[in-house]
């Protein structure tokens, strides 16, 4: 099985809250600036789930903040731009 090389990088812009994303893949390279998907309260509270430092927090609940946050991540990565899509798929 061969693999094809996917290279994506994150950079903060001296804008808070923008960040430009850049890929580089086997068609090419494409950059795009994005605002972040995530204000400071969400990743606050992220971060209380995921390091159960929130009381109550069941298992369950934790996994699924852990999987909405990996779906927002890759939807801010991936899908934010057409270009960045493409080349990803």
């Amino acid at each position: 099985m061969s693999y094809l090389n996917f290279a994506i990088e994150l950079a903060a812009l001296p804008t808070p809250g923008r960040y430009r994303i850049s890929v580089n893949s086997p068609i090419g390279q494409t950059s795009v600036d994005v605002d972040s998907p995530f204000t400071t309260q969400e990743i606050d509270s992220l971060l209380m789930v995921l390091g159960r430092e929130q009381a109550g927090v069941t298992p369950a609940q934790e996994m699924q903040a852990a999987r909405d946050f990996g779906e927002r991540i890759f939807n801010f990565l991936i899908r934010s731009h057409q270009d960045i899509l493409a080349a990803y798929f």
